[in-house]
């Protein structure tokens, strides 16, 4: 057994320094394991079915939470089960990629990515310090209300963030530019830069018919904008209702209390 695990460790070793780049190391691999102890998940627990490889891993509540077992991956627990595993699917392409494709599927489905992992620590960092902060301050805080918070401040500014992406895009498919917009792209900013185009293009005395037809490109890019629907993102009702929790609760628990209290008092 450790002689096998040697030499699978070593091929694959071998396969990750010399292919051009992590996506081809993974294929060119029959099969990645990937040793996690038991409630614990790793990057490429989310890497390799991400990029469509077969991932045999450390059975734990965590892995098989997130994929089905023989279905969209598969998972060992002992020596031999690994070593049964190994040789099962070695001897079954076919099966092995087709799982496979099922986990890159449920990578997709799901949203398993390294930026929902990034949005998760953006709300736990966020939370932590928020705490530590009114702690030191002696104010009594809910740690389930800052983590609300935290998660739709980052609902509403990748909402922002996704509905200026889409508006640049607008504009751009207008003039032709097939340009991805970067991540401090807004739609004041694209138009800006449009009409100093045009400005220029009037004072250098283009061709009128090129001019005029910049200038109409540009008013109908302005009226896409103006009439594209945005993205919610953050379902609103759900905020409201948060709201008014927090707002109900508090004063409704303290009312129940005293009176409670008072009933108590005048029977006991």
């Amino acid at each position: 057994m450790t002689k096998f695990l040697a030499q699978a460790w070593l091929s694959a070793l071998v396969v990750h320094l010399f292919a051009p780049a992590p996506a081809e190391a993974f294929k060119l691999t029959p099969i990645e394991m990937v040793f996690e102890p038991a409630g614990r998940g790793a990057t490429r627990t989310f890497q390799i079915p991400a990029l469509g490889a077969f991932m045999l891993h450390e059975r734990n509540d965590v892995v098989t939470a997130l994929f089905e077992e023989g279905v969209e991956a598969e998972f060992f627990g002992s020596e031999d089960e690994l070593l049964a595993k190994c040789r099962h699917y070695l001897g079954n392409p076919q099966e092995r990629q087709r799982i496979a494709e099922a986990g890159r599927r449920r990578c997709e489905r799901s949203g398993y990515s390294e930026i929902d992992r990034v949005r998760a620590f953006a709300v736990a960092l966020s939370a932590a310090i928020t705490v530590i902060i009114a702690s030191s301050l002696a104010l009594p805080v809910s740690s389930t209300h800052i983590a609300l918070g935290a998660i739709f401040g980052i609902g509403f500014l990748r909402e922002y963030l996704e509905n200026q992406a889409e508006k640049v895009r607008i504009i751009r498919e207008h003039f032709n530019d097939d340009t991805e917009p970067s991540l401090f792209d807004t739609a004041k900013g694209e138009m800006e830069w449009r009409h100093e185009v045009l400005e220029r293009a009037l004072k250098d005395l283009l061709p009128e018919r090129e001019r005029f037809r910049y200038f109409e490109t540009t008013k109908k890019a302005e009226a896409a904008v103006m009439n594209w629907q945005r993205k919610k993102l953050v379902r609103r009702a759900h905020l409201r209702t948060i709201i008014a929790a927090w707002l109900i609760t508090v004063p409704a628990t303290a009312t129940i209390a005293g009176v409670i209290y008072y009933v108590l008092t005048a029977v006991f």
